[in-house]
């Protein structure tokens, strides 16, 4: 549920709104502190914890990217991309 509904909204909204890395502290926060010790019930993770379970299941995480290093590659990839298909996505004068 998590990596396939949350995260596709999650990634949308990286990519549709400007979004911060201050911004999606709180979320990481969340992911950090509270969902990940409860999913692995351990108190606390370390950063090497937190990277490996970041990784996608074919390489032994959990698919659970660290939110705060997505958002400018997100918003970067969407800018690049836009640009040369908005004259084609407008309607036809």
């Amino acid at each position: 549920m998590l990596t396939q509904g949350l995260m596709s909204r999650w990634t949308f909204i990286m990519r549709a709104l400007t979004i911060t890395e201050e911004l999606l502290q709180p979320l990481e926060d969340a992911l950090w502190y509270q969902l990940l010790p409860a999913i692995t019930e351990r108190q606390s993770l370390n950063d090497t914890e937190r990277g490996l379970l970041s990784l996608p299941a074919q390489l032994g995480g959990l698919g659970i990217p660290v939110m705060t290093e997505n958002a400018s590659s997100h918003r970067s990839a969407c800018t690049t991309v836009t640009p040369p298909c908005a004259p084609h996505l407008s309607p036809a004068a």
